[in-house]
């Protein structure tokens, strides 16, 4: 199975094609739904979201829980990305996992031939919740890989709509005095043209 390995591209196209998340949940249907036997922290964002993890699984496990640890990349080894307990599943287990979940991802991929294969990282995410099902894991925390650059294109789409919404709706006269108040208006930036040679003029002294 060929597996498309997003972190080692350069540039990834996020589009809804390449990550239609029903290619996950059908892979997981067919697993029997593992990642809803344990309770889960999912941790989302730009930056941090490693040691935000790393230290709410630390919490988790000194409250008494047996407590599993999904993160990405991987410094070393990448059997680092699934810890239970603090400790990353041997190398015999992580092939174990792969063997186990590979029939199913075979299965997906067949069904949307005419799309996108599942990645890398949805593989391990399913690899994962398997593995703290049948530790059993009573909670996991999981750094998430998909939603936060998308959250934050549509916020910029809202707070872009929103504003142009305003202006259009504001009167006209009110549009003017804010375009000369921030400098896009024709009046404002020839004034600001001249209050700047005034300035720049030679012998001029500023007080």
């Amino acid at each position: 199975t060929s597996l498309a390995d997003y972190e080692k591209q350069r540039i990834v196209r996020y589009t809804s094609v390449n990550f239609d998340l029903e290619r996950m949940r059908l892979l997981l249907k067919k697993l029997g739904n593992p990642h809803e036997q344990f309770r889960s922290v999912h941790v989302a964002g730009t930056k941090g979201k490693g040691s935000t993890c790393a230290m709410v699984a630390s919490m988790v496990q000194a409250a008494g829980y047996k407590t599993g640890l999904y993160t990405s990349p991987h410094l070393q080894r990448a059997t680092e990305r699934i810890n239970l307990d603090n400790r990353p599943v041997t190398a015999e287990r992580y092939v174990a996992l792969y063997r186990e979940v590979e029939p199913f991802v075979e299965l997906v991929d067949a069904k949307n031939a005419d799309g996108p294969a599942l990645s890398k990282f949805e593989v391990l995410t399913a690899m994962a919740s398997a593995a703290f099902a049948a530790a059993p894991a009573e909670a996991a925390v999981v750094e998430r890989g998909l939603g936060d650059r998308h959250c934050r294109d549509r916020r910029r789409r809202r707070v872009r709509d929103a504003g142009r919404q305003r202006r259009a709706a504001a009167p006209r006269g009110v549009r003017r005095r804010r375009a000369r108040a921030d400098g896009r208006g024709r009046r404002g930036q020839r004034s600001c043209r001249r209050r700047t040679a005034r300035l720049r003029a030679p012998g001029r002294t500023l007080h």
